[in-house]
């Protein structure tokens, strides 16, 4: 049985850096927006976490400031906030990027076509021949 590697012959990618490599593009940009709504969620929950409990401490030893000290954790949400309009942002960019990325490969492929096209329309003319009276055979 042949031993399959997809990494070729030239050493030059080990198997991490040959991963990371054949990675498209766009899936890095995905993963960044993913990663930019995730982490402005979980820090906006880790900071109104932490506001509210010790608001809640405050509260017990000072009942008046309990509805003061609400703009904290309006300013933890606001972080969520922030990261969901940056992910909505981030992803229309990319859609740009991709129907751009498209188009220019359409008129590249478009381009590449047609010469190939003319090279075989070419090659198909050189190679035939006109029928005259000593290449018809007749019976």
């Amino acid at each position: 049985m042949p031993d399959i590697n997809p990494i070729p012959d030239n050493n030059y990618y080990d198997q991490g850096t040959y991963f990371l490599v054949t990675i498209s593009p766009s899936t890095w940009a995905a993963l960044g927006i993913g990663l930019s709504l995730a982490l402005s969620v979980v820090g906006s929950a880790w900071g109104i976490w932490v506001t509210a409990s010790s608001l809640m401490g405050a509260a017990v030893k000072e009942p008046r400031i309990r509805s003061k000290n609400i703009i904290s954790i309006i300013f933890c949400e606001a972080v969520a906030i922030y990261g969901i309009i940056l992910a909505i942002i981030l992803n229309v960019c990319l859609k740009e990027s991709w129907i751009i990325m498209y188009l220019e490969n359409s008129k590249t492929r478009t381009q590449q076509n047609k010469k190939q096209n003319k090279i075989k329309h070419n090659n198909i003319n050189k190679n035939t021949t006109t029928l005259t009276d000593d290449n018809v055979w007749v019976i």
